[in-house]
């Protein structure tokens, strides 16, 4: 919606994990089609125990994030275009300055790691190892973004159960 016409709804996106371009000018989001294979894993996934759940919900989000097309809105026109990120598997996204593309993602099933796309190029891992990284917020300029590291374990587990909560600044 515009804030001069709030009531009016300029558009409704299929797709998930919107972020805003520093601008204000574009909007990323994960647009999706949804296969039969899907839907299929989804109505399983409803009516199984709770392991079997666990299992077709880990199956259907793997489906999901490699589905999820980067997609990219110019908010003046309505005009989109799609990023290419290949097979990486993708789970947030944000918008930089001067065109660059960041997400959080994996490939071939390690850990997630923050990738930078740019002018067409392909994606590259500006993180590596583990723990996984969590992409969060950019700041108003576009130039640098926050990742934190996804903790494994719980907290109260036990002195040395979980390193103590981590972050990372990319410029």
């Amino acid at each position: 919606a515009r804030t001069d016409v709030p009531h009016e709804t300029v558009a409704e996106l299929a797709g998930y994990g919107a972020a805003f371009s520093p601008d204000g000018a574009h909007l990323a989001y994960l647009a999706m089609d949804v296969t039969s294979e899907m839907l299929q894993l989804e109505k399983a996934a409803e009516q199984a125990d709770t392991a079997e759940r666990t299992r077709l919900t880990a199956r259907l989000a793997a489906l999901s994030e490699t589905a999820a097309r980067v997609t990219i809105r110019d908010l003046s026109t309505g005009r989109e275009w799609h990023v290419d990120t290949g097979a990486i598997r993708k789970s947030a996204i944000r918008l930089a300055s001067r065109d660059v593309v960041l997400f959080s993602g994996s490939d071939n099933g390690a850990a997630e790691q923050i990738y930078v796309v740019q002018g067409g190029r392909p994606p590259v891992a500006a993180t590596s190892g583990d723990p996984a990284k969590v992409l969060q917020d950019v700041n108003a300029a576009g130039t640098a973004v926050l990742f934190t590291h996804r903790v494994q374990g719980r907290r109260g587990a036990g002195a040395g159960a979980a390193p103590p909560p981590r972050f990372g600044v990319i410029t």
